[in-house]
């Protein structure tokens, strides 16, 4: 199922009917940029060092910030490292909000109209469901202004997750 927020549609896809190119991937990050964990590791294990090499020299990066670099192999034209924890990967409460926010603000200056978000705690350290609760949640407000990010698609682990994800936005959006 698909959410429509204003103008713009948010749904989650699982691996295997994720979109593997576009305009922009949105990866959790540590203030270094390092990807050692998580989506990035996955990316940086199939693409090689370059792209890792690429976002360290941006950093460090404060918490809840973004750095962004080009894509190359991946299939994505930009690869947006949504700034979640430090060195020591631990999630920081509050941190999943104003990354999300930083990601959907300099989508909209570089008029991205489609972005496909790996969830901001996956390789941290977190509780999964208040992390997942504040990321997910983190989207409405800057959605429901109106934004020019048309399509946003969060990747799903697996069925559980997608429904995690399915459940939690509908409780959000039966708050606001």
């Amino acid at each position: 199922m698909t959410f429509h927020v204003v103008n713009s549609r948010i749904g989650w896809a699982l691996p295997k009917k994720a979109p593997t190119e576009g305009e922009a991937l949105v990866l959790p990050a540590n203030d270094h940029l390092w990807m050692g964990a998580g989506p990035g590791l996955d990316i940086k294990k199939a693409h090689g060092n370059e792209l890792e090499l690429e976002a360290v020299r941006l950093g460090p990066i404060p918490l809840g910030g973004v750095a962004v670099t080009a894509g190359g192999p991946t299939g994505f034209t930009h690869l947006f490292h949504a700034v979640v924890s430090g060195q020591d990967l631990q999630w920081v409460e509050g941190v999943g909000e104003k990354a999300v926010a930083a990601v959907l603000a300099e989508a909209e200056k570089r008029k991205i109209t489609a972005l496909v978000f790996h969830p901001l705690y996956r390789g941290m350290h977190a509780d999964k469901m208040a992390a997942t609760k504040e990321f997910l949640g983190a989207f409405l407000p800057v959605l429901e202004a109106g934004s020019s990010v048309k399509e946003i698609t969060v990747i799903a682990q697996d069925e559980d997750e997608w429904k995690l994800f399915q459940d939690l936005f509908l409780q959000l959006l039966t708050r606001a």
